[in-house]
């Protein structure tokens, strides 16, 4: 006998289901379903526009919200969290900073006694400081906040210190002040090379102009409201100026001349050096009684700073660039004499003990000798003209091609022109014959040189 129970569910309302003994799954539609749907059927803006939803909604989630919100970033190949503040006012009241925990190496703080130094340092050479990013969290105010992905990013991430930007350097003139003024160097750009904080001292020098071949550093305590007058003029008690060549231009015409200028015109004299503000052509730096003690000979310090002069005319003419010897040699003095020759269109006479052709052809030999042998062998003009491929003046590293040289000799005869009349009969087509001719009544050359154009 079975016992069958009947049970009667009573509803109040127009159509409802009653469902007794079933089993229900219900199914949850997401956004990123929607995503995937319109994306596989083809629907590129409507998936774009579901993904731009998603980022509004996940932006949201910030704790700080309304204030701020989460703005997705692709850094290095993963997403990371950035918190973006929605406001001025918002960034003012809730104000956004992160808090770590760094290592640097041994290696790297060695020269250093704390970080201070180090950043500093690195500010005034402009280097990076590489670092081990240890922890680091993200506060608003004085509460933490979570930073999606910002552990696994501190993990693979290069982290450095970067250095503040440095400052627009000065624009100075160096002069000496006098009436009229003397300028040493008209441009100098001067930036902040270094800082002592034991000694309160600041060090100015133009180490980043690039196109100076001087080098110019002012050392002078930290400047302060206090050190400057209503005119805006540095007032202090103890400045060092120092004044060099650049390494690099230690044997460069123009820096070597520039530089003795400056011993030159101070010539063991107290003077008032100053450096004028280019911008607001007002003196920045003014240094009174400045003194220096040179125990070498001003007259040789002139003499070498017009041998520079007269290097560095020759340079601008020519268009080279001279290295400095440790030694000027007769052939050096030679050459110069040459090159003033040209510079100047004039020519070089000197005195002459023979002169030798070497002679390959017999027809021109026999036109020789019967020219002097017409005159009796005696001293004529003779012009000579010399050139070639390998024709150049050498001085000082620099070459300047020659296009040809013309030789006037006053008055020369063939030395023994007998003997040379009998080398004549003997001589066979190509074969070389020497011609000596000596000074007659006169042993004048003059030289002229012309530059290839």
């Amino acid at each position: 006998m079975i016992n069958k129970r009947i049970e009667t569910i009573n509803q109040k309302g127009n159509r409802n289901i009653a469902i007794q003994n079933s089993h229900i799954t219900i199914y949850y539609y997401s956004k990123f379903d929607e995503f995937k749907r319109l994306a596989e059927k083809g629907d590129y803006n409507g998936a774009a526009q579901i993904l731009e939803e998603l980022h509004e909604e996940a932006g949201k989630m910030h704790p700080f919200y309304p204030h701020y919100r989460y703005k997705f970033e692709n850094i290095g190949g993963r997403v990371v969290a950035e918190h973006e503040p929605l406001t001025e006012e918002a960034k003012k009241k809730y104000p956004l900073t992160y808090r770590g925990k760094i290592k640097i190496s041994k290696e790297r703080m060695k020269g250093f006694k704390d970080i201070h130094e180090l950043i500093e340092d690195a500010f005034l050479k402009q280097e990076e400081i590489e670092i081990d990013m240890v922890t680091l969290n993200a506060w608003i105010g004085d509460e933490p906040v979570p930073t999606p992905n910002l552990d696994e990013f501190i993990k693979e991430g290069k982290w450095v210190i970067k250095p503040k930007p440095l400052p627009e350097p000065m624009k100075l003139k160096f002069y000496i002040k006098k009436e009229p003024e003397f300028s040493i160097i008209d441009y100098l750009e001067m930036s902040i090379s270094g800082i002592d904080r034991d000694n309160n001292m600041i060090t100015l020098d133009n180490s980043r102009q690039e196109n100076s071949k001087l080098l110019v550093s002012i050392t002078l305590p930290l400047i302060n409201n206090k050190n400057e007058n209503e005119n805006g003029l540095v007032s202090v008690h103890k400045a060092t100026i120092n004044f060099k060549i650049r390494d690099e231009y230690i044997n460069d015409v123009e820096a070597n001349r520039d530089f003795l200028k400056f011993y030159i015109y101070t010539e063991g004299r107290q003077v008032t050096l100053a450096f004028k503000d280019l911008k607001s052509n007002k003196d920045f730096i003014v240094s009174s009684n400045f003194h220096i003690d040179n125990k070498g000979n001003y007259d040789d310090l002139r003499k070498q700073y017009s041998f520079l002069q007269h290097l560095y005319e020759l340079e601008q003419f020519f268009s080279v660039r001279f290295t400095l010897p440790d030694n000027i040699t007769k052939e050096d003095w030679d050459s110069i004499r040459v090159l003033d020759s040209i510079k100047e269109n004039t020519t070089i006479k000197s005195r002459f003990k023979n002169l030798t052709w070497t002679i390959t052809e017999k027809e021109t030999l026999k036109n020789i000798i019967d020219i002097y042998e017409q005159k009796g062998n005696k001293g004529s003009i003779l012009k000579v003209i010399y050139s070639g491929e390998e024709a150049r003046v050498e001085l000082f590293g620099a070459t300047i091609p020659l296009e040809k040289m013309e030789a006037t000799y006053d008055n020369v005869k063939i030395d023994d022109l007998e003997k040379l009349k009998r080398k004549y009969a003997n001589m066979e087509e190509g074969e070389t014959i020497k011609v000596k001719l000596l000074p007659d009544t006169n042993n004048i050359v003059e030289e002229k040189y012309f530059v290839k154009k």
